[in-house]
Order: C-alpha cells, then sequence, then structure tokens
C-alpha cells in the first residue's frame, strides 16, 4: 500500500515514541545549552535533521527505522516493511526539519 502519515502516527505512538518521545522533539543528553547533543535525536521539529540528511526520502527514513533503530534498541526490528514506509510519511508531514542558514 503508498505510505500513509495516518497509520503512520499509530506506529509511531506504539513503538518510536518511547525514544524519540511523543513529541518528536528527541531526548537529549543534557540541558539545550550545553552542546552534549540527542541520546535519541528529533525526528521533526526545529532541530530535526536537515534536508540534506536524506531523511526527507521515503526510502532512506524507512530503512533508517527498520535498522538504525532497530540496532539502538538491541533488538530486530519491530516494524514490518510497511510501517516503516506509513512512519516514514508521518516524518515527512511534520513541520520545520532544520534548515541550514544559506
Amino acid at each position: 500500500m503508498p505510505p500513509d502519515a495516518t497509520r503512520g502516527a499509530a506506529v509511531y505512538d506504539r513503538v518510536c515514541a518511547a525514544c524519540h518521545q511523543a513529541d518528536g522533539l528527541g531526548k537529549r543528553w543534557g540541558a539545550p545549552a550545553d552542546a552534549r547533543g540527542y541520546q535519541f535525536p528529533p525526528v521533526w521539529g526545529p532541530d530535526s535533521f536537515s534536508d540534506g540528511a536524506g531523511m526527507d526520502h521515503f526510502q532512506r527514513a524507512s530503512a533508517s527505522s527498520s535498522t538504525t533503530c532497530a540496532r539502538h534498541r538491541s533488538r530486530p526490528s519491530q516494524l514490518t516493511l510497511q510501517e516503516a514506509w506509513d512512519a516514514a510519511a508521518l516524518l515527512q508531514s511534520k513541520p520545520a526539519h532544520y534548515e541550514p542558514a544559506r
């Protein structure tokens, strides 16, 4: 089936929010001003990936969610390919990816 952000929201709530937080803004190692970075990066919002990261492409976003996230969770992916595509559709529907100054 084509990717669907509505189904992706259910996948995100069930699997992704545990690390990336319900608001999608990630989980920092410390305070915003200490520049320690993220334990789990934001997946949307002003501090999330830039267009150059490739996460704005379905193939890369779905592959990342089914491989990178599974590696960090120390277990096989909990997502089917369809769920990964749906989660990618949700990410693409969210606002404010980081835009570097030009």
